[in-house]
């Protein structure tokens, strides 16, 4: 399966760089965002398209989304895994620590 770079998308990357300058989003709402601009992405693709993220920043909002149904991840080889929006594209619950 074809997984998209998430440099493709500068006008994405842009609007991002937007967002960060204007309100400062959570991880919640930057992983959503490249999801909806750039397609599937792997954990170390999203890694790399985040500003400033931490591994665990990265695994709560990612646990969180998936607990909501906002995203879905599988299995794509040895430790390896695709992160996708779900049918539930908003986060039902989210901590203000993410807002």
């Amino acid at each position: 399966m074809m997984t998209h770079d998430p440099t493709t998308n500068v006008a994405a990357i842009d609007r991002l760089n937007e967002m960060v300058s204007a309100k400062e989003p959570g991880r919640h709402e930057w992983l959503l965002e490249i999801l909806k601009c750039n397609g599937p992405q792997t954990l170390d693709a999203l890694a790399a398209s985040i500003p400033s993220p931490t591994w665990a920043q990265l695994f709560l909002a990612v646990d969180t989304l998936s607990r909501s149904g906002a995203i879905t991840l599988r299995s794509i080889g040895r430790g390896e895994y695709l992160v996708s929006l779900g049918k539930q594209t908003t986060p039902l619950a989210v901590s203000p620590m993410d807002i």
